[in-house]
């Protein structure tokens, strides 16, 4: 689960560390399950998009696709720490293994095991990129592995949506609060101490 938030005046530019499957708005669970059977999807892994208004309780889809989650798997690891399990090997057993696939849970868990996150490395201003500080993230406690997508010696411009992001951190711990200070500390090395841009 993820909020959206507000960056570089623009709503889509990031995403702010949601809570858990667990903390999930009562009634989803059900609603997607409504979903999926309205549209025929039984046996496959699927992405679902929602949006929740708190303040009326009301559930409204926004996208459902035959496939596992996006982003490259980048999250494949996370959910592996976090549930002990993921779609790209459930959507296998569904495929090889009836025995497997039975022993899937029909809902998430209770607990997670650890608390999981990938968090987007923004750009704040614009000019061309010379240097980028990842020791400042690979010694956080929480991290779990990065990717940098942008090319030293290349323009960039403040993040405006996904397309605009510099990278993107892994982050996974046993310690919720560990992580969303880790969270934190990334979020403020985007602004400072992260990029060196000229």
């Amino acid at each position: 689960m993820y909020a959206r938030m507000q960056r570089n005046a623009s709503p889509w530019a990031s995403r702010a560390p949601g809570g858990s499957s667990t903390d999930a708005p009562a009634g989803l669970l059900q609603y997607a399950t409504q979903v999926l059977d309205a549209l025929e999807f039984q046996n496959s892994a699927f992405h679902m998009e929602c949006k929740h208004n708190p303040e009326t309780g009301d559930i409204c889809l926004v996208e459902v696709g035959a496939r596992t989650h996006g982003g490259s798997g980048d999250w494949i690891s996370i959910a592996d720490e976090a549930v002990g399990l993921n779609q790209v090997v459930a959507n296998v057993d569904v495929s090889v293994s009836a025995e497997a696939f039975d022993a899937l849970p029909n809902e998430p868990p209770a607990a997670l095991r650890a608390s999981g996150r990938i968090k987007a490395l923004l750009f704040h201003e614009a000019g061309i990129l010379q240097d980028v500080n990842v020791g400042a993230i690979t010694s956080l406690a929480s991290y779990r592995g990065h990717a940098v997508y942008a090319k030293l010696d290349s323009a960039v411009a403040p993040t405006k949506d996904l397309f605009g992001w510099g990278g993107a951190v892994k982050l996974a711990n046993a310690d919720a609060e560990q992580l969303v200070k880790d969270y934190a500390v990334i979020e403020a090395l985007c602004h400072s101490g992260l990029w060196t841009i000229e």
